[in-house]
């Protein structure tokens, strides 16, 4: 049976849908506190139970996140809406944003799908902007880009909104997560594309390296990691298959590792484990692409060279932190 008072609580929150779009977890903790919910824990187990049933948008992966109470969904749909979008048929007024000095930037967005700061600030009016930059971040909607030439200005990634498709023929060592025995859903691609950008920054922001910039479009993208370091994707929509090709031998084990682990995380976090997918990858001998646990079984070179045993284990993507998952790649 639930407690009387969380169903109190509930009343409370319910109560402010209507004039308030969220409320702050401090905001929450004095309702608890009116009604005798005094220990936090036991207002956070409340909290995650209306979240659970629906009542709620209460998500606590990061400490920004958790602050913020969501009562309106529609709210939080809106302000999503507003930089996913097709800027063709949902289109701004050119004038209003020319008039503020963020013309060029509104441009940037839908011609480079690249987001400035100071564009998101203005579209969402200024309103808990943090919240919904690391909303977008945690479900892969959005990460940081830092390669943009104005490095005064923070850019972020907006993947869905690439519109210029690669038309040059992929080659290299090939390896492929084939999804046709299920299915390969609009989104996923994008996803992957943001992770692969996240973990470029990451390596730039931590490891203080000079990276090229990625070459990104709607159907491939070609990031380097490290220096000399780079992996190229490309969607195949009509075969249902991602596919991953490389140049350098050398990076195959550990190419896999970091593309095998982000899809990993992208099904835990995102597609409630819906994913399913068969993994082949090439082997160069015959140019034929053979299973991955055949592939395990005859330690394939280049993809398993005897060192590299612990190489090919994906990293541990379930229940764990964005930048944590970052640091383990």
């Amino acid at each position: 049976p639930v407690s009387i008072k969380w169903i109190l609580l509930l009343d409370k929150i319910s109560a402010k849908k209507g004039s308030e779009n969220f409320l702050t977890l401090a905001n929450v903790e004095q309702m608890g506190a009116d009604i005798g919910i005094h220990n936090k824990h036991e207002l956070l187990s409340a909290l995650s139970l209306l979240h659970e049933r629906g009542m709620i948008i209460h998500i606590t992966s990061t400490s920004t996140l958790k602050k913020i109470i969501v009562v309106e969904p529609q709210w939080l749909v809106d302000a999503l809406s507003k930089v996913i979008r097709d800027g063709g048929i949902h289109m701004f007024n050119e004038e209003e944003f020319r008039k503020v000095g963020l013309e060029d930037d509104l441009q940037m967005l839908f011609n480079n799908a690249l987001a400035s700061r100071g564009l998101l600030e203005y579209i969402w009016k200024g309103e808990q902007v943090d919240f919904l930059l690391d909303l977008m971040k945690r479900t892969m909607l959005l990460s940081e880009y830092s390669f943009s030439k104005k490095s005064t200005e923070k850019y972020f990634l907006v993947p869905s909104l690439l519109k210029d498709k690669d038309t040059e023929e992929a080659n290299g060592l090939e390896c492929v997560f084939d999804f046709s025995d299920n299915f390969l859903p609009i989104g996923v691609f994008e996803r992957l594309i943001c992770l692969c950008v996240a973990h470029a920054h990451w390596q730039k922001r931590n490891n203080n390296l000079q990276l090229e910039k990625p070459k990104l479009y709607q159907n491939s993208a070609s990031i380097e990691f490290e220096p000399g370091f780079t992996v190229y994707l490309r969607e195949k929509p009509k075969l249902q298959q991602i596919c991953m090709y490389l140049h350098n031998h050398s990076n195959a084990s550990r190419s896999f590792r970091i593309i095998y682990s982000m899809i990993l995380k992208l099904n835990y976090d995102v597609m409630g484990t819906g994913l399913s997918w068969n993994t082949k990858l090439e082997d160069p001998s015959t140019g034929k692409l053979v299973e991955l646990e055949v592939a395990r079984g005859k330690r394939l070179v280049p993809w398993y060279e005897k060192s590299d045993a612990e190489i090919m284990k994906p990293v541990p993507a379930e229940n764990v932190d964005m930048d944590a998952f970052l640091q383990g790649l």
